[in-house]
């Protein structure tokens, strides 16, 4: 493939790249997910000489802090590299200590027992409900048994609230639209003013525009429809109880953190730990 045929090939994942960068904290895991997810690794790894760890995704925030470990070796498995390739440009910190694998999350191209840590941040609303289970099967096929799954997990738990679409956009529409701001409402009104199974794009976009006359609401709109495609879905609402049902076949929960974000009512960072299967 000639560079003019590589840029063309990585064009889409450079814009994918930065649109990601256009969400602010809640998309992206915080300042002290990161410190819980760091903590959970050390509590792992620490009578491991060379730790062997891997992402599920590219999501920059991990890799960021695992580049300032000069012992820790990193698998980043991705459906694509070249999406891998334009998240390190988010990163803050140099590495040369990743190794990029393209694959499908639902077909490991890994070693069976040979992670110490499995990293995923918000992973499950991006795969099928059918093909939830098949994802912690993987995972837990390519953990060492005394290693972890380490994740943030977004759920619907019986005390999640379900808010009032009208009440969140008017509570926005006296907010100066801001990177921060902007996900907090996409968010809050795509996956927290319902409870269907499937959340979508479109949903979000038809509250947005039956306010479109509100102030602040058209600049929400104009900027959100630049961040996101209509007709995309995310596999959120399902409760708790029948959400978990997968994950306890193939872990405990060993510990968690609630998330600090917007989605702290329906969040939390999770050390998980393998069964025996």
């Amino acid at each position: 493939m000639n560079t003019k045929d590589t840029e063309v090939f990585a064009s889409p994942w450079k814009h994918m790249a930065e649109t990601w960068s256009r969400f602010g904290v809640g998309n992206h895991p915080s300042s002290n997910n990161i410190r819980t997810y760091e903590r959970y690794m050390n509590e792992v790894v620490k009578e491991v000489p060379e730790p062997s760890v891997v992402i599920f995704g590219s999501t920059p925030e991990i890799r960021d802090m695992l580049a300032s470990y000069e012992n820790i070796f990193v698998t980043i498995l991705d459906v694509n590299k070249e999406m891998t390739r334009a998240m390190k440009g988010l990163m803050k910190r140099e590495t040369d200590r990743e190794t990029w694998i393209e694959g499908n999350w639902l077909d490991v191209p890994l070693q069976a027992n040979s992670f110490d840590v499995v990293f995923g941040d918000h992973i499950r609303c991006n795969v099928a409900f059918e093909d939830q289970e098949k994802l912690f099967q993987n995972i837990h096929g390519i953990l060492k048994p005394e290693g972890a799954f380490v994740t943030r997990l977004i759920t619907r738990f019986d005390e999640s609230p379900v808010y009032d679409p009208k009440e969140i956009i008017e509570k926005y529409s006296k907010i100066e639209p801001s990177k921060q701001s902007i996900s907090e409402l996409l968010n809050i009104l795509m996956f927290m003013t319902h409870t269907n199974q499937e959340s979508t794009t479109d949903y979000l976009f038809a509250q947005l525009e039956a306010y479109a006359s509100t102030p602040n609401i058209q600049v929400y709109l104009t900027e959100i429809e630049q961040m996101l495609p209509r007709g995309k879905a995310w596999n959120i609402g399902r409760g708790w109880k029948e959400n978990s049902k997968e994950m306890f076949f193939y872990f405990d929960i060993s510990d968690k953190t609630p998330c600090d974000t917007f989605f702290k009512d329906m969040s939390f960072v999770y050390k998980l730990i393998p069964k025996e299967v």
